[in-house]
């Protein structure tokens, strides 16, 4: 099977999904883990895409009959692409980093009160 086919089929799955990941990454309620997954499979696809991209343009290049504007358009595909897909990592990246620093919802309530018996006791303590 030819590079550009195994190209255009990750392409086509990272473009595809898209949509998805820009839906997820509206809500203010999504979840950690649900980002670490849109992180990995955005990351994995681009890694995926990258190398190929680089041969096929070395490809393209090496073929005397290729023209400018043929090589101009490959380069601006792919960095496009990867240009998009980069965006929404640091998207997603800055989302993890504010989940990982706000603090647990847990954390966000009051602190417990003190022992009623401590302030019972310290109520009939007599002063000195």
């Amino acid at each position: 099977m030819s590079k550009k086919k195994v190209r255009g089929g990750h392409r086509g799955f990272l473009t595809g999904i898209c949509p998805e990941v820009d839906g997820r990454l509206q809500n203010a309620e999504i979840e950690k883990a649900k980002l670490v997954t849109l992180k990995v499979t955005l990351k994995e696809q681009l890694d995926k895409i990258l190398p190929l991209d680089e041969a096929i343009l070395a490809e393209l290049v090496a073929k005397e009959e290729s023209t400018e504007d043929e090589v101009a358009e490959e380069i601006s595909r792919a960095a496009s692409l990867k240009a998009d897909t980069t965006q929404r990592l640091v998207v997603i990246e800055g989302k993890l980093t504010a989940l990982n620093v706000l603090p647990s919802a847990s954390a966000m309530i009051s602190p417990p009160a003190s022992n009623p018996q401590n302030v019972t006791e310290n109520a009939a303590l007599p002063e000195t």
